[in-house]
C-alpha cells in the first residue's frame, strides 16, 4: 500500500495512476487512457517540475499488474490474455469541469491510470482510447 496516498490519485507506470486499493495483491476495477505518443517522449517531465522522471529514478516503488477487463470492454479495443506491469510515477491531474465518466478521468473517486502509451498498447487498441481494466498491486 502506498503511504500518505490511499485517497490521493496518481500516475503511474511508464506513467500511469490510480486509487491504491485497501487490500493490495487484489483485482479491482479501473479505467485507463494514454498520452505522450508512440515512443512516450511527452510522458518524462511529470506534474511536479521534477524533470525527467525516468533517468531521475524517481516513482513510488509500487507496482501494478495491469489487464484488460474483458467483461467489461468492448472486444475490438481489448487484447486478451497480456498484462503490463507498471509503476506509479505522476499525479494525473483531475478536470472538474468535465464529469468523471466523459472526460474527467482523473477526478476523484474513479479509479484510472492515465498510461504512457507504449505500455497502455500492451494491453488495448489504439482506437479505443479508454479502456476498463483490472489493475492489482504487484510485488516484483
Amino acid at each position: 500500500m502506498l503511504p500518505a496516498a490511499s485517497s490521493a490519485l496518481l500516475s503511474v507506470a511508464a506513467d500511469t495512476i490510480i486509487v491504491p486499493s485497501p487490500q493490495p495483491f487484489i483485482w479491482q476495477k479501473a479505467h485507463a487512457t494514454f498520452y505522450g505518443g508512440a515512443d512516450a517522449s511527452d510522458t518524462m517531465g511529470g506534474a511536479c517540475g521534477y524533470g525527467n522522471l525516468f533517468s531521475e529514478g524517481y516513482g513510488t516503488r509500487t507496482c501494478y499488474k495491469i489487464a484488460c477487463d474483458r467483461k467489461r470492454a468492448d472486444p475490438l479495443f481489448c487484447k486478451p490474455d497480456v498484462t503490463v506491469t507498471v509503476t506509479a510515477m505522476n499525479f494525473c491531474p483531475p478536470n472538474d469541469a468535465l464529469p468523471n465518466d466523459n472526460g474527467g478521468w482523473c477526478n476523484t473517486p474513479r479509479p484510472h491510470f492515465d498510461m504512457a502509451q507504449p505500455a497502455w498498447e500492451k494491453i488495448g487498441v489504439y482506437k479505443g482510447g479508454i479502456i476498463p481494466h483490472v489493475p492489482k498491486a504487484a510485488n516484483i
